[in-house]
């Protein structure tokens, strides 16, 4: 069984023992998780690393700073590791990190993560304005602009909900969400998962070839079949995937809703009436999309109370 490896950015708010309590029920549906908690250290001024080469006097304070920065940082970690222990995870599965921060928050953790080839990142957020008030500043909104390759786990408050929705929009990013979710559960013999495609007036996920469509035929109807075909060919595709993750047809359960102008509202909508605690999409949509990754800006800035697994 291959090892997945999340990286949990953690300070000492709430909201990173809200994440960091999913992860560890995270552990009932994906199998052989390992956990690294990194907390990055505050930097020192240029002014004060200038000062200290030529005063010995600055130079012990700031070597001092240092061990305290040090020292904070790793009793947190430890303080977070036993909150993962005490929900069950085993303490050979949690490795504690620091680093002192270099080129930014969020650039230190995306470096990070990168470097260290982690499955996923995971942040805590708080309310529906998390966007500029984060756990760490702004380093959520920050790390989820700039990641380019690593999936981003955001979680808002405290997620007890198992429930998995994975929504689908036929585009290459959406596939790419299924495979990021199918190797993170796929061992699980008792998952279920349920596909959600909102498909908007007039088709707008799935790109068309305007050329093919018939000039005297109805433009909708065209439209829609279009669509049609395409979110069949991304299912078939979709299924394959899973069933190479051992996620048989069985498990998934498949839902589309019609001529929906507000399919981002209608996700969360289905979130919350379903009772769904993690939410798994892709970043952007189809390239030529009227829509292309707007759905995904509006969940990201009004879902809350729950688990959001994004992938580019």
């Amino acid at each position: 069984m291959e090892k997945k490896k999340i990286l949990v950015a953690v300070d000492d708010s709430v909201h990173s023992q809200n994440a960091l309590r999913y992860v560890a029920r995270t552990a009932e549906t994906v199998p052989d998780l390992n956990y690294v908690l990194l907390n990055v250290l505050p930097a020192m001024s240029q002014f004060m690393l200038a000062e200290a080469q030529r005063n010995q006097t600055t130079r012990t304070k700031l070597n001092q700073m240092a061990a305290r920065d040090q020292e904070h940082g790793q009793q947190m970690l430890q303080t977070h590791q036993q909150q993962l222990v005490k929900a069950g995870i085993a303490a050979e599965r949690i490795t504690l990190k620091t680093c002192v921060r270099s080129q930014g928050l969020a650039k230190d953790i995306l470096a990070f993560g990168e470097n260290g080839h982690y499955d996923a990142i995971v942040l805590g957020r708080r309310g529906a304005s998390w966007l500029r008030e984060t756990i760490m500043g702004s380093v959520t909104a920050d790390v989820l602009e700039h990641s380019k390759v690593l999936p981003v786990w955001l979680v808002d408050g405290d997620i007890k909900a198992s429930k998995i929705m994975i929504a689908v929009d036929g585009s290459e990013n959406a596939l790419k969400a299924v495979d990021h979710l199918g190797f993170m559960v796929g061992a699980n013999p008792d998952v279920r998962l349920l596909f959600f495609h909102v498909r908007p007036k007039l088709g707008n996920y799935c790109a068309v070839d305007f050329d093919a469509t018939d000039a005297d035929g109805d433009l909708e109807t065209t439209l829609n079949r279009e669509n049609q075909n395409c979110i069949d060919r991304f299912f078939q595709q979709a299924l394959d995937n899973l069933a190479q993750h051992g996620i048989d047809a069985g498990r998934i359960e498949t839902e589309v809703v019609d001529g929906v102008r507000q399919p981002g509202k209608t996700i969360l909508d289905k979130i919350e009436q379903d009772n769904i605690g993690t939410l798994v999409m892709g970043r952007r949509g189809l390239a030529k999309s009227f829509f292309t990754g707007s759905v995904s800006r509006y969940v990201i800035n009004k879902f809350s109370n729950g688990a959001l697994w994004l992938v580019n």
